[in-house]
């Protein structure tokens, strides 16, 4: 009966082994009772500084095999490190009674870096935090056996060349974590392929955060994951450029938290409509850079929103940079939701969302900036903005569907109510005319109603001499208006220092007005003489 293997040859008998052998016996259950690694030696002038360290002073030395008939102490709190005489590949061998564990301090400062982990050993029980051993290719099948710690606190971190079998390392093997809690345990794993992950969660895990975080040639099924009881998916799959796999089945309704879960996945593009995520708070960033991904998402409750703990949390940035989604989420219930920022920026979207009850929302800025939209939100309540910079900037809004964007936001906001007839002292601004007011793009309709660093171009008032042509003055005006007074134009109560819109042209001594739509205020145009909020920063739209 085989009693173990070393380097590849399988000792049916210890008798046969040597004694320098003897030393690297396995035992039956195929697990080496000592900690080994591989390492190259590419440059014998450097010193070789060991990533292994005792975990308990206990006063009791380790012993390491430098594999070149050399031997050290291993001591607690001190780094043992070892030169040799001459270039090649090693095997170092680690003897402890006590436990040991990698080093999370010097994983990343090797010269001549070890390329695999042989075995594990049964003092093994400490898997440190970033050991950055970017040149290990391969880790031993057989999972530590004596583990107490939590291995899955970010165990791989920057092990750029791994690409092991994962198979026994799951929960029938290796114990889940505390409190069902895994770390990042495999970020910026560039070779990483996922072999042998596709049962390595169970029900007992309640935190995946960044799994296979920046994994881009991760693409294994994993369907198969019991999920019920995870509550944090952040991360998860945040760079996996080639992750493309089937994950409908999920059971999500124990989310909570699925920021940027998977950003810049640019290959994604699976029917995750059946999830339940009326109980995630945080969907920040979720799809942001998926280019693939335009699944129908409209049947997901979003209601849980609500109960974000940050202002920049919910919905920011969604769809961000999602360039090929286009769906209609017309049906989302939004009303919980505080912040808009970025949700469409960058995106395919299209569809028309003036029925969304935004009156919980206070961020705004480039909720639709660069995207090619182009339909009316004046029913959008917006009196809780805090800001709304660059809203609409970029888009391919039409004037008339910007004009009653801006007329509804006002509207939906406190105003104060004018007389329904203009009088001697107002200003009329011509609906098509370029305003010229700073900061403004010449060919909006309505510039006046744009965020301004001063009052309006004087040049856009009336000017000229009196004529008899109807709409063209107001009553008694020695003045003619620049442009025809239609229905639409805007006309500023110069006295007053407030804003309405033309309703009617009555006669040339009447036109019909709206109520105030917003008042002049210092350097920009706000609602109630500043009551409520203002445009402020860059443009609205």
């Amino acid at each position: 009966m085989a009693i173990g293997k070393f380097s590849g040859v399988v000792f049916s008998d210890s008798s046969k082994v040597s004694s320098s052998e003897s030393e690297y016996a396995y035992s039956i259950s195929g697990t080496s009772q000592d900690f080994e690694m591989t390492i190259s030696i590419s440059d014998a002038a450097v010193s070789f500084l060991l990533p292994l360290k005792k975990l308990t002073d206990d006063g009791i030395n380790g012993t390491i095999f430098w594999g070149d008939g050399s031997t050290d102490a291993l001591s607690f709190g001190v780094v043992a490190s070892h030169t040799y005489s001459a270039t090649g590949t090693y095997k170092v061998r680690v003897v402890s009674s006590t436990e040991v564990g990698l080093d999370t301090v010097y994983g990343s400062n090797f010269d001549n870096p070890p390329t695999s982990i042989d075995a594990w050993g049964s003092s093994f029980n400490g898997m440190g935090f970033r050991t950055d051993l970017g040149n290990v290719t391969t880790v031993r099948r057989y999972p530590p056996v004596n583990l107490t710690n939590n291995f899955w606190n970010a165990p791989f971190w920057d092990w750029r060349s791994l690409d092991s079998d994962f198979t026994e390392y799951g929960p029938a093997n290796l114990s889940p974590p505390p409190a069902g809690e895994y770390y990042f345990p495999f970020v910026f794993c560039d070779s990483f392929t996922g072999i042998g992950c596709e049962n390595l969660i169970d029900s007992s895990a309640t935190d995946i955060q960044g799994f296979f975080a920046i994994c881009p040639l991760f693409n294994v099924d994993i369907s198969g994951w019991d999920v019920s009881n995870v509550v944090v998916f952040q991360y998860v799959f945040q760079g996996c450029t080639s992750f493309n796999q089937d994950i409908s089945s999920w059971d999500m309704s124990s989310a909570e938290e699925c920021r940027a879960m998977f950003e810049n996945c640019t290959s994604f593009d699976q029917d995750i409509s059946s999830w339940v995520v009326s109980n995630v708070s945080n969907f920040r960033e979720m799809f942001d850079g998926c280019t693939s991904f335009n699944q129908d998402l409209s049947s997901w409750d979003v209601t849980g929103t609500g109960n974000a703990a940050s202002n920049a949390t919910g919905l920011h940035g969604i769809f961000e940079n999602c360039t090929s989604f286009d769906q209609d989420l017309s049906g989302w219930n939004v009303s919980f939701n505080k912040t808009f920022t970025s949700m469409f920026q960058n995106s395919g979207m299209t569809h028309n969302l003036n029925s969304w009850n935004t009156s919980s929302g206070i961020l705004f800025s480039a909720t639709f900036f660069n995207c090619p939209f182009d339909h009316s939100l004046e029913n959008w309540n917006m009196s809780s903005a805090f800001s709304a910079n660059n809203f609409l900037n970029n888009t391919t809004i039409s004037l008339s569907n910007k004009a009653k964007t801006l007329v509804g936001i006002m509207g939906n906001n406190p105003a104060v109510g004018v007389s329904a007839t203009a009088v001697l002292g107002t200003t009329v601004f011509d609906k098509s005319a370029t305003i010229g007011v700073e900061g403004y793009d010449g060919q909006a309709t309505y510039g006046a109603w744009l965020k301004a660093t001063g009052t309006p171009d004087p040049t856009n008032r009336a000017s000229g001499t009196n004529d008899s042509v109807v709409s063209n003055k107001l009553i008694d005006s020695s003045a003619t208006f620049t442009a025809t007074v239609v229905s639409g134009c805007f006309v500023e109560n110069t006295t007053a220092g407030t804003f309405a819109e033309v309703t009617t042209v009555v006669s040339d001594t009447e036109l019909d007005l709206s109520d105030d739509i917003f008042t002049v205020v210092s350097d920009a145009y706000s609602v109630d003489g500043g009551v409520g909020w203002a445009f402020s920063g860059t443009s609205f739209v």
